[in-house]
């Protein structure tokens, strides 16, 4: 069957969906049984609109997410049928009628859409003239666009190609092929943008590493690892708990440090961390990507229930590490309600912390071993032995030294 085409919108403008010959007869069904008598005679006049309803789904099964498409065409026909069959496809969609109105949209989005569809052909801005605009713009540098044009110039392509666009489409078009472009161009741009906040957490954490080279005290590596893990995440809550054995057999826990506002070395009861009792008891990482469907926090999830309110952490990683040969920590990474959920990229930025955590705990301890052997010889060399006083010679140091500052300071000294 040849491709089907029908005139669409104000105008007579040629731009219709290309049907194919396995749908086409289902495709004009669904027109029937939606207008009754009042359908069009044939099936030219099922556009972009009409199908969409009825259309099948083509998103690909790995989408995590729903997926944000800004559509810009000057034909009211064409822009609600995209509307219709990328909302029907699980996206969502927002519509601007010319390029003008795209760029407010852009301006005042909380978050960059992942694909824009452009008509070429507008009135007071082309969609060649936006895509350069946004090209010019390091916002929307890496932002895909797709073109749409009814032309036949066979040089247009290649402009926009040239200026910046993932791909290009001629009016007739079929929807299917459509839905699986933009389908392909969204998951790449998702890859590409997964790809680049790795890189930037493994650079940030590289600094991080070499920060923890300068650390010299326990205390001060757990406040750097936490404030800067934090804020290499972009804002969720991020822990060092030590957990030891008290004299009963039992575990006690306190939070070393915290990237929150909480007091330092406050103790932790375990009930309510299911994550970090885990990690202590499996001696392993343990990450809850949904902490609403986790069996770990059904507990929780009854608690907080009961309290009258929904779940208060969406997501964690816990990682435990060794202290000392009593003494266990255990890195801890929290996002809360309404914050964006952790990935894979802040559980890799986790095993990557408490590796340097180790190497750097061990560092400290050597660095403390020798301040304590230091202050050992001192006291050997300045204390006698059998009375624990000081020696006469660190006794004269000391009364030469005091002397030497009064008559800096010129001020009278007293010696009981």
């Amino acid at each position: 069957m040849p491709p089907v085409t029908g005139p669409l919108g104000a105008g007579g403008r040629e731009e219709a969906a290309i049907l194919d010959a396995d749908s086409d007869s289902r495709m004009y069904g669904a027109v029937k049984e939606r207008y009754g008598a009042e359908a069009p005679s044939g099936p030219a006049a099922a556009d972009a609109y009409t199908l969409a309803s009825d259309f099948p789904s083509a998103r690909h099964a790995g989408m995590t997410r729903s997926s944000t498409v800004y559509v810009a065409d000057d034909n009211p026909a064409i822009l609600q049928g995209l509307d219709r069959a990328l909302s029907a496809n699980g996206y969502q969609v927002r519509t601007a009628h010319s390029g003008l109105v795209l760029l407010d949209l852009l301006t005042d989005a909380p978050h960059a859409p992942d694909l824009l569809l452009l008509d070429v052909m507008m009135p007071e801005m082309s969609g060649l003239d936006v895509l350069r605009t946004l090209r010019r713009d390091a916002r929307w540098m890496d932002l895909p666009v797709v073109l749409i044009t009814a032309t036949n110039d066979a040089t247009l392509p290649v402009s926009a190609l040239r200026d910046g666009a993932v791909d290009f489409l001629t009016k007739p078009f079929r929807l299917d092929e459509l839905l699986a472009r933009v389908d392909s161009h969204i998951q790449r741009h998702q890859e590409l943008r997964r790809a680049r906040e790795q890189a930037r957490m493994r650079l940030q954490a590289i600094d991080l590493i070499r920060e923890l080279n300068r650390v010299v005290t326990a205390d001060e590596m757990f406040h750097l690892v936490t404030s800067r893990t934090a804020e290499i995440l972009g804002g969720c809550r991020c822990s060092v708990i030590v957990a030891e054995q008290d004299d009963h057999g039992g575990t006690v826990a306190r939070e070393a440090a915290s990237s929150g506002d909480g007091p330092e070395g406050r103790l932790i009861d375990l009930e309510s961390y299911p994550e970090v009792r885990a990690a202590l008891e499996r001696n392993t990482r343990v990450s809850i990507p949904d902490v609403a469907a986790s069996p770990l926090f059904a507990e929780m999830r009854e608690r907080w229930e009961r309290e009258g309110g929904g779940p208060e952490v969406r997501s964690a990683v816990a990682v435990p590490f060794p202290i000392t040969d009593g003494m266990t920590g255990v890195f801890l990474e929290r996002s809360l309600a309404g914050e964006p959920p952790l990935g894979e990229g802040a559980e890799e930025l986790a095993g990557r912390v408490v590796e340097a955590v180790v190497q750097a705990c061990g560092r400290v301890q050597v660095f403390q071993n020798l301040i304590e052997q230091r202050r050992r010889l001192h006291d050997l060399a300045h204390t006698d032995e059998l009375t624990g006083c000081a020696t006469r010679r660190s006794l004269l140091h000391f009364l030469r030294e005091e002397m030497e500052l009064a008559q800096a300071r010129q001020e009278p000294l007293s010696i009981l």
